[in-house]
């Protein structure tokens, strides 16, 4: 399938920082669902399902879509089915909000090879945790980010998941890394609020430099500290009700805050139907597929969630109105 190459994206609108013809938009804000990848089988894409979860998302007001993080369930993916989501999900956004690919891969050729292909699909800006399994120091880190942005021809976002590469990223690396123009951006998904306090006060007055929470119920605490945005999970299930959390924040507006917290805090039961980290996963795709937006399937890494776990999953969703 070839997809259509937007006309707006990461070169247009009002930027600033250039390297090598790049421009750092101001596009680049607000909630961006890390989309889960939607399949028939636990080897097999569900296009249908995922232009259906791509249009729930956008047409709900979300200022970007990120597909192939760990939401997306990337390291178990094939090639093949990455491509295919970059392809797809490129088209049915067709340039209504940026496209962020996550490219990560502890092969730094491979890693390469993915960025290429998001630049190539029409992609807006890549998203890379640090390289896993080996745990790279301080200067390594530094080091491999550079050789990326030498490679890539695309905005890059740094993504810190400790809990998940075994590798942090110190505030010594990302300042180093964020004096290249074309290194755009931090999504943190650790849920240190002191961790993320001392860089939003480090890159306060850093415009080109764009700071996303991934940890969604810590979303407005700090977009009151001046966050320029999210990549919660449960955007996939209720978009909308992030995307007012959000604006809120940004307003201000205490008492919406308070509100819409306490609904954030509700939805997040669907997490917390299992005893491992999968639960996770396994809520998200069990709320979608009782919302009949996609299958519950996950890839062969994990089992979805059990006939009477879906069914709470269903009464908490009636509670919330999101079915």
């Amino acid at each position: 399938m070839k997809s259509k190459k937007k006309e707006s994206g990461a070169n247009g609108g009002d930027c600033k920082g250039i390297k090598k013809g790049l421009q750092v938009n101001r596009r680049y804000h607000g909630i961006v669902p890390p989309l889960v990848t939607p399949l028939k089988t636990p080897e097999k894409l569900d296009p249908a399902g995922l232009r259906r979860v791509i249009r729930h998302v956008v047409d709900n007001g979300v200022h970007g879509v990120f597909v192939l993080g760990s939401t997306g369930e990337f390291p178990s993916l094939t090639q093949k089915t990455k491509e295919q989501v970059v392809e797809i999900t490129v088209e049915e956004v067709n340039g209504k909000v940026p496209v962020y690919v996550g490219v990560s891969d502890p092969n730094f050729t491979q890693l390469a090879r993915n960025a290429a292909f998001v630049k190539k699909a029409g992609g807006d800006v890549i998203v890379c945790q640090p390289p896993f399994y080996f745990p790279l120091g301080n200067d390594e880190l530094v080091v491999f980010y550079e050789r990326l942005a030498e490679r890539a021809e695309l905005p890059i976002i740094l993504y810190n998941i400790p809990t998940l590469t075994k590798v942090c990223l110190s505030h010594e690396v990302i300042a180093k890394v964020s004096q290249n123009p074309q290194i755009i951006g931090l999504k943190d998904s650790q849920g240190d609020m002191s961790y993320l306090q001392t860089m939003l006060g480090y890159f306060r007055e850093r415009q080109d430099f764009k700071i996303f929470v991934g940890v969604e119920t810590l979303i407005a605490e700090c977009v009151l500290f001046h966050a320029h945005g999210a990549i919660p999970g449960g955007a996939n299930v209720a978009p909308r009700l992030f995307v007012d959390l959000y604006e809120a924040a940004l307003k201000r507006d205490f008492k919406t805050i308070d509100k819409l917290q306490s609904q954030v805090m509700r939805l997040s039961a669907i997490y917390r139907h299992g005893r491992f980290w999968s639960s996770y996963l396994k809520g998200l795709k069990a709320a979608l597929s009782v919302m009949g937006l996609c299958q519950d399937t996950l890839t062969e890494t994990f089992d979805s969630f059990h006939p009477e776990a879906i069914e709470a999953i269903r009464g908490e969703l009636k509670e919330l109105d999101l079915i």
